[in-house]
């Protein structure tokens, strides 16, 4: 179970982990390493792996000792025909990412006639994706992240799925028999409230604004975005694992 079991290049490992973090894209550091982008990639899917694994060794389970900021990030994979969101939820006093879930959405906005009969097509070829995938993964998350947990205190913005899911979570409690069930304190913050520190939602925001600083897949008008889902799951989880164990809390305090 070595992280580098059957690599010819065991020593950009680490070079990957911390490149992924700092905005780089796969071909620019295959054209540093002079190697294929393929075997960055290949690296990059491996570490989300161990990140992942190393993540649900270590992080914090039963009763919950702080509030939890709930966000979706939106962005795409393959092409902007192919839009998705990650629902993060993340600790209000401590930072602390506890886990995300991924769902695919539908493209929306405007759209010309061309670009319209485009969707049609992959939509006819590919199926259209669940429009519940967004209740549905929250209420996984949920049940994840608040495992062993009696009450939380859940603050998110105004978005109608929260509340589905949450009572969709209740639904599987229920069914389960699940002996307390969770209680949840769900407060809503309107996405026009100011973004300073004073907001309850201000982690889950600052998450969101190093995820597009950090990460080279998720900038705006990029042309690094990830070719994949899975591609773009591990790196979340790479990202994930190296703000939640290696950075520092604070730039200016260290």
């Amino acid at each position: 179970f070595r992280t580098s079991y059957w690599l010819k290049r065991p020593e950009l490992l680490a070079e990957t982990f911390h490149a992924l973090t700092h905005c780089t894209g796969f071909r620019q550091l295959a054209r540093k390493h002079d190697c294929s982008p393929q075997t960055v990639l290949g690296q990059a899917l491996r570490l989300g792996r161990h990140a992942q694994l190393f993540h649900e060794r270590l992080r914090p389970r039963g009763e919950l000792r702080e509030p939890l900021d709930l966000d979706g990030l939106r962005t795409f994979e393959y092409s902007q025909y192919h839009p998705s969101e990650f629902h993060l939820v993340v600790g209000q006093d401590s930072h602390f990412t506890h886990g995300f879930t991924h769902s695919e959405l539908r493209r929306s906005g405007t759209m010309t006639a061309r670009q319209k009969r485009r969707r049609a097509e992959i939509e006819r070829r590919c199926d259209r994706p669940d429009p519940r995938s967004v209740e549905r993964e929250v209420a996984r998350v949920l049940a994840i992240v608040t495992a062993g947990a009696s009450a939380v205190e859940l603050h998110s913005d105004i978005n109608p799925a929260y509340p589905r899911a949450l009572r969709r979570h209740r639904q599987a409690q229920h069914e389960a028999r699940a002996v307390p069930p969770l209680a949840v304190s769900h407060r809503t913050v309107s996405s026009r409230a100011a973004r300073t520190p004073r907001n309850p939602l201000f982690a889950s925001n600052l998450l969101d604004l190093l995820v597009r600083h950090s990460c080279a897949n998720h900038k705006r008008e990029t042309i690094a975005f990830s070719k994949s889902i899975a591609s773009s799951i591990a790196r979340m989880w790479v990202f994930l694992t190296w703000r939640n164990y290696a950075k520092e809390f604070s730039e200016r305090g260290r």
